[in-house]
């Protein structure tokens, strides 16, 4: 099994490596990432009103690109419900405590820490 999944890395390498100039480097980090144990987060922003303002979802889209461009997590997708935008993320299992604490300092910075809540979730 071990030896099965050896070479569909190396393939996976191989091909990349054809198909970018310099990409070697870029398909060896996305391999890792792939097989990498993963935390689902889920952020949910409480919102003014039922649906969300304009600027509500303008703030969502600011906040995930925070949380991307410090690498602190993945941002899976996205959405909104009634009197909330939702972020979902993916973080290395690993990194969980550090990254929670990261994404608290970007909710803080942008301004609503206070009624925004950073809940793990667990597969049922």
């Amino acid at each position: 099994m071990k030896t099965l999944a050896i070479a569909a890395v190396l393939l996976t390498l191989c091909g990349a490596c054809q198909r970018k100039e310099g990409g070697a480097l870029e398909a060896i980090h996305q391999t890792l990432d792939e097989t990498r144990a993963r935390q689902k987060l889920e952020i949910d922003i409480r919102t003014e009103k039922q649906d969300a303002s304009p600027a509500e979802v303008e703030l969502q889209q600011k906040v995930e690109k925070e949380i991307e461009a410090a690498h602190v997590a993945h941002v899976v997708n996205d959405g909104s419900g009634p009197g909330y935008v939702r972020i979902n993320l993916e973080v290395d299992e690993k990194d969980k405590p550090t990254s929670i604490e990261k994404i608290r300092d970007i909710l803080r910075t942008a301004g609503v820490l206070d009624r925004a809540t950073v809940k793990i979730v667990t597969d049922h």
